[in-house]
């Protein structure tokens, strides 16, 4: 149970502390078609392996993180700090496939569940190199630890503490203690819920 309480806390923290999109309802509304359209493709099993951007700011390359809750819960995350495609609108569809079915943590979501399900879009802004762990603001921004090409990453929000972040981004990279790492903090724009 407490185990429980400190994920809905932490997924709550998160959502709270990451810089919000406002205005621009035209880009909103992209990002959510992009999203909903890749996830009823592939819950109908089309395979998309490109979208075309209708708005300018999805026409660029960047990172994204699509992460798909349901009842408050983290049903789904999948997404990277670099770009993976030409533009955010192809990045944002592949990533919504990703969460809804590649996610290790969980088994993947069915056709009945598409209702229930919210989804948070996350365009990653530029990556800035750290020297000093104890600089890292981790409600407000996310982290990315690298070491022989292995790399971890948490999202703004998703730790509490600066040496818990790094610590963590460690081990989810397997990455040994003491072994020399390279640090990378971001923020992200998040757009949602974005409802189906």
């Amino acid at each position: 149970m407490r185990k429980k309480r400190k994920k809905l806390l932490l997924f709550f923290l998160f959502f709270l502390f990451a810089t919000r999109a406002e205005g621009e309802p035209k880009l909103q509304g992209e990002i959510q078609a992009n999203a909903l359209e890749a996830a009823r493709s592939a819950l109908q099993g089309k395979k998309t392996s490109s979208f075309t951007p209708l708005h300018p700011a999805l026409a660029r390359a960047g990172g994204v993180f699509v992460t798909i809750t349901e009842e408050g819960k983290t049903r789904g995350c999948w997404g990277s700090v670099e770009p993976q495609t030409e533009n955010l609108a192809t990045e944002i569809a592949l990533d919504t496939r990703k969460a809804l079915f590649d996610d290790y943590r969980f088994r993947p979501v069915n056709p009945a569940e598409l209702k229930k399900l919210r989804f948070y879009v996350s365009l990653v802004q530029a990556l800035e190199p750290v020297e000093d762990w104890r600089v890292l603001r981790p409600m407000q921004e996310g982290l990315l630890v690298s070491s022989g090409g292995r790399g971890g990453v948490l999202l703004p929000g998703e730790a509490r503490t600066s040496i818990w972040q790094v610590n963590e981004c460690r081990r989810k990279a397997g990455i040994m203690p003491g072994k020399p790492v390279r640090m990378f903090k971001f923020k992200t724009t998040v757009y949602g819920p974005l409802e189906p």
